[in-house]
């Protein structure tokens, strides 16, 4: 009777940490509703057209209230932002803005970042960046992190858990 006991209290224990983890560990991205892809579009639009505003230097509040998963957004594309040349860290040609981490409507390799904050979770947007051999890269990456500039690195709010990788 002991061992059927151990096990099972091993088993009770075990499996609400394995559904736990398991949520955490669903997906690559995050996503959303159709209002707040519209409102992501909305403000990725003001920034093609004033990159360099202070606006964009820090973590922007949306104002959508209703929304508990997208209220922050933080835009990272220093290549924009900061109108920083980049090389491509394997082949040394210049890299070019390819296109945002922005669609939050279902599952697919552009889906933006969830960052886990203490005052509430933050949508990082990334640029894809390309080079003309094919490569590609975020602009949160590593690789592209160690190319910039320490000013403008240390600009970057988030210290990254997980190694952003080529896209």
């Amino acid at each position: 009777m002991a061992v059927v006991r151990e096990m099972s209290s091993s088993v009770t224990f075990c499996l609400p940490l394995w559904v736990l983890c398991s949520l955490f560990s669903v997906g690559r991205g995050v996503w959303f509703s159709e209002e707040e892809q519209k409102l992501l579009d909305k403000i990725l639009e003001e920034y093609s057209t004033c990159a360099d505003h202070y606006r964009f230097d820090s973590v922007i509040n949306t104002g959508l209230e209703n929304s508990r998963r997208l209220p922050k957004i933080f835009i990272w594309c220093p290549l924009q932002h900061n109108r920083a040349r980049l090389q491509c860290p394997v082949h040394r040609c210049q890299l070019t803005f390819h296109r945002w981490t922005s669609h939050v409507v279902g599952e697919n390799s552009y889906n933006p970042r969830l960052v886990y904050d203490l005052d509430g979770n933050v949508v990082l947007v990334q640029a894809y960046y390309v080079c003309p051999r094919g490569d590609r890269f975020l602009s949160a990456s590593k690789e592209i992190l160690d190319l910039l500039p320490s000013p403008i690195k240390d600009s970057f709010p988030f210290r990254m858990s997980r190694r952003l990788t080529r896209g």
